[in-house]
């Protein structure tokens, strides 16, 4: 299947990328936990992005974070398709969500658990999620 986001042309493989996520396993970081739990909810937008992908926005491959008070700063959160960018685009894709601007890049250079060459990386930038660890 073709789609076309701004100026980037993606095959994907739906069934295949799906296949993915339905079968790899998540952290069990406090970090990574709390992201699960609240990102779908928070980031209807994104999710609905991320799905046309075939993508669970709730099962990054991985993220990065720091915690910054009551918040965690998640620097960014990965995500793999299968399939081939065919073109690459110039900026990357900028939307308003869950009232946070989020920035999202796709990559062909980095692939997260050492997956083929017939796949690709969403990687989003920009998502602040409150810190469950420090709810009591």
């Amino acid at each position: 299947m073709t789609i076309i986001r701004g100026d980037y042309e993606l095959d994907v493989d739906l069934l295949k990328t799906a296949a993915y996520y339905k079968n790899h396993s998540l952290c069990d970081c406090p970090g990574c936990q709390s992201y699960y739990t609240q990102v779908e909810a928070r980031f209807p937008a994104l999710s609905a992005f991320l799905a046309d992908f075939g993508v669970d926005v709730s099962r990054p491959d991985e993220t990065g974070w720091a915690e910054d008070g009551d918040e965690i700063d998640y620097h960014f959160a990965s995500y793999t398709v299968a399939g081939t960018i065919r073109k690459m685009g110039r900026y990357e894709i900028n939307m308003k969500d869950g009232g946070q601007f989020l920035s999202i890049v796709f990559n062909r250079d980095y692939i997260p658990n050492e997956q083929t060459s017939d796949h690709f990386v969403i990687t989003v930038f920009g998502i602040r999620l409150p810190n469950k660890n420090k709810e009591n």
